[in-house]
């Protein structure tokens, strides 16, 4: 690799520039000088900028003036070096992020962004999650559907008839109606259930009908209807589709 001149090495040649006397610069360095473009370049530099210091040192003693003359374009080495180090560490962090946004960005095939089997798939997924979702508010209750079964064969009520039937089909944001006959006025308690058995509302009547409150969504639900006592007259279900 080609050595050039250290920065000790262009103030001892920017002193001779300015005294005009060789005496403790080496001839390999007047040498180098005169092969080297960009150390001479430099060198002119350093000899300008120490002009006005030879200037302003010009009443000090010629051993201070020499000193001090050294340490001031030694000084002035060492700052240039220490800003064009810092440039260099600010380019390249410039030039890193400019990579990094760039790498998020997908190849353009005439004009159309390509995307990746991974962005499909996270794409679909919500509309995925949605059907799954959608699918488990329809899940039956196998226990229910059981007490379902059976009271199909054994009312538990000789005064009480349930006129809704086991099974009630409902469009969404439709009022939805629970009727039986009680003719004698008995109180009675309904309460409406999710496919997981969760209650949405419950209300203790006497008279033959109760309008569902709760704004029920796509899915199974379950309604059971007891008497005064809490004892199970009836249990169905109910489709929201």
């Amino acid at each position: 690799m080609k050595r050039h001149l250290t920065a000790e090495e262009l103030a001892l040649y920017a002193e001779y520039v300015q005294s005009g006397e060789k005496t403790e610069i080496a001839e390999d360095i007047l040498t180098h000088i005169n092969e080297c473009d960009e150390c001479a370049s430099e060198a002119v530099e350093f000899s300008m900028l120490s002009k006005n210091i030879l200037t302003g040192l010009s009443d000090k003693k010629p051993v201070a003036k020499k000193r001090s003359l050294l340490f001031a374009i030694a000084g002035i080495a060492a700052t240039l070096l220490l800003i064009y180090g810092v440039w260099q560490i600010f380019e390249l962090r410039i030039n890193k992020n400019d990579i990094k946004i760039a790498g998020k960005n997908p190849p353009v095939i005439n004009d159309t962004a390509i995307v990746s089997d991974t962005s499909v798939q996270e794409i679909q997924n919500p509309v995925d999650n949605k059907h799954e979702m959608l699918a488990s508010n329809f899940a039956k209750d196998p226990e229910t559907e059981k007490i379902i079964e059976n009271l199909k064969g054994n009312m538990r009520s000789d005064e009480i008839e349930v006129i809704s039937g086991f099974e009630i089909r409902s469009q969404t944001g439709m009022d939805i109606s629970l009727e039986w006959e009680n003719n004698n006025g008995n109180k009675l308690n309904v309460e409406i259930y999710t496919n997981v058995l969760v209650k949405t509302e419950s209300a203790e009547i006497s008279g033959s009908s109760y309008i569902i409150k709760s704004k029920l969504n796509p899915g199974l639900y379950y309604w059971k209807l007891f008497n005064e006592d809490f004892d199970l007259i009836f249990c169905g279900k109910i489709i929201v589709e």
